[in-house]
């Protein structure tokens, strides 16, 4: 993973040889996300790489920011409501309170993401385009309050894709 992914032409062969290792350290999560990282950054298979992020994320030891990273992935891929189940999973698995903590404040940020895209998709059906600012589903009536983000800042929202997000990392 560190040398030859980062070198041009390499990134196929260093996912074919992280595939293999993966098959055969079952009880390894490292593979799994370096698969996961070459697959999305180098390759461009957004799919792929959710699939081998949220196995390595069962594998022991696996570290909280690869289950969140595979949400973020499912949500950026437009799978908000796979995101949102695949965080409660985590969520109900958590062996400690404070992971189950940032697993139900990023729960409550997709399912407030996952109401605004809703929202904003009937909007689109209603008008034929998207609102300029999500305040215009409240003033439209498709909701009686924008969602709070629990990460203390506004939702992000891109008015000509309809794309709705917690964080400015897009």
């Amino acid at each position: 993973q560190g040398l030859l992914s980062w070198r041009e032409g390499f990134h196929e062969k260093t996912v074919e040889l992280l595939k293999y290792q993966a098959e055969r350290r079952e009880w390894d999560w490292e593979p799994m996300f370096y698969l996961g990282f070459n697959l999305f950054f180098y390759l461009n298979d957004t799919q792929q790489a959710i699939t081998y992020l949220q196995a390595g994320a069962d594998r022991p030891g696996a570290p909280l920011i690869m289950k969140t990273l595979a949400a973020r992935l499912l949500h950026r891929s437009g799978q908000t409501l796979t995101a949102i189940g695949f965080l409660k999973t985590m969520m109900e698995q958590a062996e400690d309170e404070p992971t189950k903590a940032i697993y139900a404040k990023r729960l409550e940020a997709y399912m407030g993401v996952y109401e605004l895209e809703q929202a904003v998709q009937s909007y689109h059906t209603n008008y034929g385009r998207y609102p300029s600012v999500l305040d215009e589903l409240v003033k439209n009536g498709l909701l009686k309050i924008i969602p709070q983000n629990p990460f203390n800042e506004q939702y992000f929202y891109d008015s000509d894709t309809g794309r709705v997000f917690f964080d400015d990392v897009r």
